[in-house]
């Protein structure tokens, strides 16, 4: 009877500091990645992607490069990232909504590393001109 109640399902959230890597590629710039996954029993519908902002009742979604909403079966996962980097030093947490407004955050270690990787910073940001920006 607890496995029914507890039957339903859950995601994963992550979340770092990358690049984009591969043949071709030119951006430099760096990325505010999230990798989410349904570590449930059952299929969730991710609805935004964003985070929590430092100011009470605060938070940002990011213009998703994956058409959303999108459904994850037990066991799929899914990739967003965010050019815009400036907003993740207010940040407080990392996000994933669905469908039926529950919230999933990234642990909290994970958020304070990648704001630390942040404030270290990995290179030049936004140096690559809107023309050879693929």
């Amino acid at each position: 009877m607890f496995r029914d109640l507890a039957d339903r399902g859950s995601l994963r959230v992550g979340c770092f500091i990358g690049k984009m890597a591969g043949t071709g590629v030119t951006d430099q710039r760096d990325y505010a990645v999230w990798s989410i996954t349904n570590s449930g029993r059952r299929p969730i519908v991710v609805l935004h992607v964003g985070g929590e902002l430092q100011q009470k009742g605060k938070n940002f979604i990011i213009l998703p490069h994956t058409q959303l909403p999108k459904t994850l079966a037990p066991g799929d996962t899914m990739t967003e990232y965010s050019p815009d980097i400036e907003k993740l030093k207010n940040a407080k947490s990392m996000c994933v909504w669905d469908t039926l407004g529950r919230i999933y955050r990234a642990p909290k270690q994970r958020v304070e590393k990648m704001k630390a990787d942040l404030e270290k910073g990995t290179g030049e940001r936004g140096t690559i001109p809107p023309e050879e920006d693929y």
